[in-house]
């Protein structure tokens, strides 16, 4: 379930946005939210089905582990001096 402060894929073209607020208006939900790259808010009424379709892509301000472990490299630093 998507709530607020949670970053979303597929609500806007391009662009993963940070939910603000979420209202619910009977059979729709309104959605205020920032693009994470443009910085620009806006809103947006949806449908409970395109609401459930969103993909959360983490909560803001929290990390996301579920990389792929077999492509993370360490590389050797080099340190001068």
């Amino acid at each position: 379930m998507i709530q607020e402060k949670d970053i979303v894929k597929n609500l806007i073209i391009n662009e993963p946005v940070v939910i603000n607020a979420i209202q619910r208006l009977g059979a729709m939900v309104a959605l205020k939210y920032t693009g994470v790259n443009t910085n620009k808010s806006s809103s947006k009424v949806v449908s409970e089905d395109e609401f459930n379709r969103l993909q959360t892509l983490a909560a803001e301000g929290t990390f996301n582990f579920t990389g792929d472990p077999q492509k993370f490299v360490l590389l050797p630093t080099l340190q001068f001096g």
